[in-house]
């Protein structure tokens, strides 16, 4: 009996630390489900957007390949990614292309502004891959829209 009680006791503490819970689920309105891709480029934004020092953006840096950190502009530089981030939040849509291929509207302004000041649109082509158990943004391209095989999965909740 005693057995039989350890083994239940036991099963029990182990299920209790197995139950999932969300910590820090990022502000956004879901139109459909997401895909890896998705949710890794959501958290990207969310990160850039939640930044209280220029230190922050190393979250989102760390969530590039080597290889797309070393592109034309960051030219492998953390110090180019936050000057280039840092100024600003970004109001943006992210639409599921497949192929861990996502293509987001984005629209910057800048921190200390209202978000009714936002720039005009700017489209990016983001190709992620897996790595070990993190999906990564391995390419970014500026884009012409999102084509007619994306569908509109996470509208940023103040984007117009």
């Amino acid at each position: 009996m005693k057995k039989n009680l350890m083994f239940i006791l036991s099963l029990a503490v182990f299920s209790a630390s197995c139950i999932p819970f969300v910590v820090n689920a990022p502000t956004m309105t879901p139109v459909g489900s997401l895909s890896g891709a998705v949710e890794t480029i959501d958290t990207y934004y969310t990160l850039i957007n939640d930044a209280q020092t220029e230190n922050d953006l190393i979250k989102p840096w760390h969530m590039w390949t080597l290889d797309a950190q070393c592109n034309p502009r960051e030219q492998c530089s953390l110090y180019r990614f936050q000057d280039r981030r840092w100024p600003n939040k970004v109001l943006y849509k992210l639409y599921d292309c497949g192929f861990n291929s996502v293509v987001a509207e984005e629209r910057q302004y800048s921190r200390d502004a209202d978000a009714s000041a936002a720039e005009d649109v700017i489209y990016w082509k983001y190709q992620l891959v897996q790595v070990e158990r993190a999906m990564l943004i391995s390419d970014v391209r500026t884009a012409q829209g999102p084509g007619d095989d994306c569908a509109l999965i996470v509208k940023n909740s103040t984007l117009p």
